[in-house]
């Protein structure tokens, strides 16, 4: 029945919720210090793949998403840009205002993706990459999936910025070379 569906959803996305914290922290733990396997990954392909995966968690937030996705290749370890994607797409699902918009945007070396929410302050901003940090206790998680972003992103030559400012828009942006 309808009850029954609504709860097993919800415990479908939180076990895929558990099993994205397991992936990160293992990532992070063993996989950082390891030297990358560096393959041509299509961005496009890969940034879709995600898109899909974390549907469910956008669909239940009613966020729409806005994608431009434009052909990117890049060069880097596969295990490394899943995650990036992942923590990325992650927050914005979790820290978008309800029923909003979440933009996404892949072009030839660049990535970003925005939402509004509450924002980062500037002070903030300095410190959201550092490990266990977390300016908020309503959406759960440990601090760590932005720390993973910017290793992944140094293990790779991928520079990473964010961009936001109090109750508007928060944009993450990905460069790298060819």
């Amino acid at each position: 029945n309808e009850r029954n569906l609504k709860r097993f959803n919800n415990i479908s996305l939180a076990a895929k919720s558990l099993n994205n914290i397991y992936d990160a922290l293992v990532h992070l733990s063993f996989n950082l210090d390891k030297p990358g396997k560096k393959e041509l990954i299509d961005l496009n392909l890969l940034t879709t793949q995600r898109l899909n995966y974390f549907s469910p968690f956008f669909a239940k937030r009613g966020l729409e998403i806005d994608t431009s996705l434009k052909p990117s290749l890049i060069n880097a370890d596969l295990g490394d840009v899943s995650k990036i994607l992942d923590n990325l797409l992650s927050n914005a699902s979790k820290y978008a205002a309800p029923n909003s918009k979440v933009r996404i945007t892949l072009e030839p070396n660049f990535f970003s993706i925005s939402n509004i929410g509450r924002g980062i302050s500037k002070e903030d901003q300095m410190k959201i990459f550092d490990r266990y940090t977390r300016f908020n206790d309503d959406q759960g998680g440990f601090g760590i999936g932005l720390n993973l972003v910017k290793s992944c992103c140094i293990k790779n030559g991928i520079e990473v910025k964010c961009q936001s400012k109090l109750g508007k828009e928060t944009t993450f942006s990905l460069f790298w070379k060819d």
